[in-house]
């Protein structure tokens, strides 16, 4: 059925599972950019996604749903903080590496840069990469203007949001000196050679993401990870995610609220 072989091209290229998502996303999401080309039936948009690179963009655009806000978890973006300043900080001779995958629309890396300015980390110690798949989440990011759906309503949001926003009319502009410290580039974590130039990181902020993924891509994913982050390293994984992520070279971190993982070399 050219459904399902959407679906099964869908879990290879980017490692999202119909099952995980609702199979009537998948659905919704495919008749609508069939509508969209002005195509009969499905048979004939598998045709296209086959030949047509910008049409499997827009149908990703069409089911990634950037669900995110500003320091979602608290606790592990406290975690986050004291760990820098107690294990990092004193040895920050070079840059501390930070990467958040995917990051959406941009809240959780600048969440994770005022963090560090807030705790008196210089700018120029650190770097944060941030790639999502979506480009259009990725302008929003780069924008840095956001309602306040993404704040949540967080306790400690109204000092931030007096330190490092500018509200115009019913939004908040995030300051330049926040969003010069990130790196937005468009990315598939999927991608066996993805950021196979850069070294390792020391942080890696990888959360809520293979909730939606097939077991395959799973596997993929925690090996490219691995690849990427440093021995004693630290992961930050969604809180029902923890699961997905055990492995012999990862050490669960034992902090109330915190979902995170320490790589330890075996």
């Amino acid at each position: 059925m050219p459904l399902k072989s959407i679906e099964a091209l869908l879990e290879n290229k980017i490692g999202l599972s119909a099952a995980a998502m609702g199979a009537q996303t998948v659905v919704k999401a495919v008749n609508r950019r069939r509508c969209a080309c002005g195509l009969q039936d499905v048979a004939a948009y598998r045709a296209c996604l086959e030949t047509n690179k910008d049409e499997w963009e827009k149908l990703i655009e069409e089911i990634v749903v950037p669900e995110t806000w500003f320091f979602r978890h608290i606790q592990s973006f406290q975690f986050f903080s004291q760990h820098v300043l107690s294990e990092l900080k004193p040895c920050l001779n070079k840059r501390l590496r930070i990467l958040s995958i995917p990051c959406a629309t941009g809240e959780e890396p600048y969440s994770l840069a005022m963090m560090l300015i807030n705790a008196g980390v210089p700018c120029e110690r650190f770097q944060i990469d941030a790639l999502d798949i979506s480009l259009q989440a990725l302008r929003k990011a780069l924008r840095g203007l956001y309602s306040p759906a993404s704040f949540r309503g967080r306790d400690n949001m109204p000092t931030f949001q007096a330190s490092y926003f500018k509200q115009i009319d019913g939004s908040f502009q995030l300051h330049s000196e926040v969003m010069e410290t990130v790196c937005f580039n468009q990315g598939n974590l999927l991608d066996n050679n993805i950021l196979a130039d850069q070294p390792c990181y020391d942080i890696i902020f990888c959360r809520n993401l293979m909730i939606y993924f097939s077991a395959s891509a799973r596997k993929r994913t925690r090996a490219i990870i691995n690849r990427l982050l440093k021995n004693s390293g630290l992961l930050f994984v969604g809180h029902s995610e923890r699961v997905a992520f055990k492995t012999p070279d990862l050490s669960l971190i034992d902090a109330r609220g915190v979902f995170a993982y320490r790589k330890t070399a075996i």
